[in-house]
């Protein structure tokens, strides 16, 4: 682990400020990376001698680890790095039942799902069976099913999750919650922030890095972009914990099946028999709909990998090339319609147009559509419960907060631009990339294209609306969540931009 001293994070070009410093408190550090761990040094080495009487206890610094996963993954945590060691060590040194770190217990996660309180007790016997005694707390309150037709949940705040670390919870498991909320919560209950506190922290700095001798690539570019990623409006995002006045909600509802087909097809004018195969598909089972008095498909979806299908009138190889994957996707509000469909992919490959090489995955299957609704939901109008070991232990009320006089997120400073960036400005407007995402855009639907100005990371976020196709589980698209579109404007031509040096030089 490398360390750095508080509120001086290395600039680039420099080795780490340590070599400016010292003997150095242990409180004076965060955690950190710079050019000179490439050396493979070791800071507490080379830098302090009295880091041999830490205790474990940072005055100042509140130290989380993330991490994220998929349904099914296994988490891991490395506590115990060569100082670490040392420092446990000489703890146990000075009492025989220390030696561990003591807070490593404490958990924050949204794991619980729809069902917070059975997610704790599959814990609560996990701990009983290995003689462990831990505090397992339950934030809930965010299911609002109760109240309408349909499923919906709240995304919690901060606040509740905050306030079951007060009441001394080893594990706090949620259901829906915002996800900054898991991270906001402990440095709530850590630095006793009250909400105006939280609401008044515009200014702040935070620094970016990777492990050493890694890929990729971490630059104001890089972090920009991931800054802006799957936002609207940069000066208004609305969030729990700093809209006082509403929370978000999300809404899932039935909307009927889908079934997606993958196929592979190989030799000459390989688009031309995907989309053959997939239209010959289609008619021979509408005639069997019609003679069962089906109703036709609610939606159909086909696209030819290989073709580069997602630039639409932009692509470069609009005759494909001499492999292509074939999807097909389709909606049905009928699952038995669909069966049907499923049954019919296999028999193209034998008696449809000749390249079609194989069924990925094998006879597709069929599923339920659930789609995302999300809307505001006033905060006074919910009740969160808070309960440890199974027990209701209080009722979480939002605190009322004062918001006169915020800032309203625009910059105090004048905005100065480069002739680069004045021209990519014109250039990249809601009318023009509405036109090179035209193939994307439901027109039908309202769809329309905002941009909004980041002066501070000289940056442009783009929204693009009804642009998904439904979004998600209910999208029929390969690319339904518009992972791509960010790396597809990288391929918007501009032109007669000024060289490059001028730039430079302006700059």
């Amino acid at each position: 682990m490398h360390w750095h001293p508080v509120g001086n994070p290395y600039r680039s070009g420099e080795e780490c400020f340590l070599s400016d410093l010292r003997n150095p408190r242990a409180s004076d550090w965060v955690a950190g990376t710079c050019p000179c761990m490439e050396k493979e040094t070791n800071v507490y080495n080379e830098h302090s001698s009295e880091v041999e009487d830490y205790t474990g206890n940072w005055s100042n610094t509140v130290r989380i680890g993330c991490a994220s996963g998929f349904w099914g993954d296994t988490m891991t945590a490395d506590y115990l790095s060569e100082i670490t060691m040392s420092l446990l060590t000489a703890m146990k040194n000075k009492d025989s039942n220390a030696g561990y770190p003591v807070d490593f217990v404490q958990v924050i996660s949204n794991a619980g799902g729809v069902n917070p309180e059975a997610c704790a007790a599959a814990l609560q016997a996990v701990c009983s069976q290995a003689g462990i005694d831990l505090n397992i707390a339950v934030v809930n309150g965010d299911d609002l099913v109760h109240r309408w037709s349909f499923h919906a949940e709240v995304c919690h705040q901060a606040g509740p999750i905050s306030r079951a670390l007060d009441l001394g919870a080893d594990i706090i498991v949620t259901g829906r919650c915002v996800d900054s909320a898991l991270v906001l919560a402990p440095l709530v209950h850590k630095s006793g922030w009250s909400p105006d506190r939280v609401w008044s922290a515009e200014d702040g700095n935070f620094v970016v890095t990777k492990p050493p001798k890694t890929g990729g690539i971490v630059s104001k570019a890089t972090v920009a972009e991931q800054l802006l990623y799957e936002i609207g409006d940069p000066a208004c995002y609305q969030l729990p914990d700093v809209n006082c006045d509403f929370t978000q909600v999300s809404a899932t509802y039935m909307d009927g099946y889908r079934m997606t087909a993958v196929c592979c097809v190989g030799g000459p004018r390989s688009k031309d028999k995907a989309e053959r195969t997939a239209e010959a598909i289609l008619k021979r089972t509408r005639a069997i709909f019609k003679q069962l008095k089906m109703a036709d498909f609610s939606k159909v979806n086909i696209e030819i990998l290989g073709s580069e299908n997602n630039y639409g009138h932009n692509s470069k190889l609009p005759a494909g090339s001499r492999e292509a994957v074939l999807w097909l996707a389709v909606h049905h509000p009928d699952k038995r319609a669909l069966n049907i469909l499923a049954r019919e992919i296999a028999p193209a490959g034998t008696g449809m147009a000749p390249g079609l090489t194989g069924i990925v995955g094998g006879r597709p299957k069929v599923s339920p559509v659930l789609k995302l609704f999300s809307f505001l939901h006033d905060k006074d109008d919910l009740k969160i419960d808070i309960a440890m070991n199974g027990k209701h232990v209080e009722t979480y009320t939002p605190p009322k907060v004062a918001q006169e006089g915020q800032s309203s997120g625009s910059p105090k400073q004048s905005e100065v631009k480069a002739t680069g960036e004045v021209h990519i400005g014109q250039a990249l407007t809601e009318v023009t990339v509405a036109e090179y995402f035209a193939h994307l855009l439901e027109a039908d639907k309202g769809a329309k294209v905002d941009r909004y100005e980041c002066p501070g990371i000289h940056g442009l976020n783009f929204v693009l609306h009804e642009a998904l196709g439904g979004g998600g589980i209910a999208s029929l698209r390969s690319d339904p969540q518009g992972k791509a579109y960010g790396q597809m404007m990288l391929d918007f031509e501009i032109h007669d931009m000024p060289a490059l040096v001028d730039i430079i030089n302006e700059s």
